[in-house]
């Protein structure tokens, strides 16, 4: 890996029984590998008509990732990923012997963020290594049901959109509504089921000061837990921008894909700032949660068949579905992979699921950063984009975002929303630091707080 971190700045390690990521090789890891157990002999057992051998090659993963799940208790060696199909499988593999030569290739030594990224790809090498669930998402259920339990909320705002869409032409010109309802749009986009949406639905076109006196309120309280903001100087440059595209590198499926197609069908619907989005899946099942491909078209299908997914009728919840699809079938809405995507097709979207680290990309995916260049705005959501962007290193919080970024920095405009759900963190203020420490000790891993980072 080309690309090194700066002497005396350490990746987030389990070594450390105190971090976040101990915590996760000791609990959260063992309970998702057990999920994703469960899932395939819930596949099988409510299977009817399988036969014999789909039997038994589900019950072949589930002892593989029981093994797994038995390797890792035990702080035994990563072993090598056997998936000849997978771009990325030689990737992990090379890595593993660099790790082994400074004897931190065990579950409870391996750098964090290399060792999460392995798990998954070695869990999606059984499921690719088999005959019958070779395309199979052992996350799918999981993404559904949280998806359906949002039903308040994505009703909510299914009649808040509808009702911005229809009373907003695309404007030319950028005044203080705008201003107000872009940040509004972006805190939905970056708090998801926490966001306060009492502005949106109260939201009247017709009555812009009350707009604006009502929106700098709520703005002011919600931008007491963004500990690093840099909304302000991310307006001064995106307010100058008439047309062209802008970029999603996605991060949970469900709900939260659901609000950045909010946000995004408000910028090119009520703003100068873009003409069409590009939404940025993985290609493997990743981090229980995150897009792949064929989640896009089946949240697209929830939202048209909003009483048989949701159990309740809603015109606005259906109205919304069949916009999107249009736009999806027009091309203002693009998915970099195709929905019909096949799992193992070599992609180039294939950089995201490898461990790299995104100050990597210059170096192991140029024609990607190409790509975004073309973008106006490249917005990252969620904590693994965050964790990616920042090499999941130890940095002194007071460290510039933009250091922390490395090659990266300046190759094109970068937006990164992220809650705080780990360890690492750049960008703060010296006394927000302090405060945060003695007041909010678990500030990095909360939640609760947020960093919005961006450099153009």
């Amino acid at each position: 890996m080309t690309y090194q971190l700066p002497e005396g700045i350490p990746q987030t390690s389990p070594k450390d029984t105190n971090s976040f990521a101990y915590a996760s090789v000791v609990r959260r890891w063992p309970s998702i590998i057990t999920n994703v157990i469960d899932s395939v002999y819930q596949s099988n057992a409510l299977d009817r008509s399988a036969s014999d051998d789909k039997l038994q090659d589900g019950k072949a993963i589930i002892q593989q990732l029981s093994k797994l799940r038995h390797e890792m208790g035990r702080d035994q060696p990563l072993s090598d990923i056997e998936d000849t199909s997978a771009a990325n499988t030689h990737i992990y593999n090379d890595e593993l012997r660099v790790l082994e030569k400074h004897s931190d290739n065990t579950w409870f030594t391996a750098p964090w963020l290399f060792a999460e990224c392995y798990m998954y790809a070695r869990i999606r090498s059984y499921f690719s290594n088999s005959t019958y669930f070779q395309q199979y998402d052992p996350f799918k259920k999981s993404k559904d049901d949280t998806f359906k339990s949002s039903k308040a909320s994505v009703f909510q705002l299914a009649r808040a959109q509808q009702q911005l869409i229809t009373n907003t032409t695309k404007p030319t010109h950028v005044d203080e509504s705008i201003e107000i309802m872009f940040l509004e749009m972006l805190q939905m986009c970056l708090w998801g089921n926490a966001t306060d949406l009492s502005l949106l639905v109260d939201l009247d076109y017709a009555d812009v000061q009350k707009l604006q006196a009502v929106g700098k309120k709520a703005l002011e309280e919600s931008f007491k837990k963004i500990i690093k903001n840099d909304i302000p100087r991310l307006w001064q440059y995106i307010s100058t921008k008439r047309g062209g595209r802008i970029d999603f590198v996605l991060d949970n499926a469900g709900y939260e894909l659901y609000t950045d197609l909010i946000l995004a069908d408000y910028l090119v619907n009520c703003t100068p700032f873009a003409d069409t989005v590009v939404f940025h899946p993985k290609t493997i099942p990743w981090f229980v949660s995150d897009v792949l491909p064929a989640d896009t078209p089946a949240l697209l299908n929830q939202l048209l068949n909003a009483k048989d997914f949701f159990g309740e009728d809603s015109q606005e919840v259906v109205d919304l579905g069949e916009r999107w699809k249009k736009m999806f079938d027009d091309g203002t809405f693009k998915m970099s992979v195709p929905a019909d995507y096949k799992l193992g097709t070599p992609s180039n979207a294939d950089f995201w699921c490898t461990p790299y680290s995104y100050p990597q990309m210059p170096d192991k995916a140029a024609s990607l950063v190409s790509d975004l260049q073309k973008s106006n705005l490249v917005i990252f959501k969620g904590d693994l984009n965050y964790r990616k962007l920042t090499s999941d290193a130890l940095w002194d919080p007071t460290t510039p975002f933009q250091t922390a970024l490395g090659p990266l920095a300046g190759q094109f405009p970068l937006l990164s929303l992220r809650t705080n759900k780990a360890d690492v963190i750049v960008g703060l203020e010296r006394d927000v630091v302090d405060t945060m420490q003695r007041e909010h000790p678990d500030y990095r891993i909360s939640g609760k707080f947020a960093v919005v980072s961006f450099v153009c």
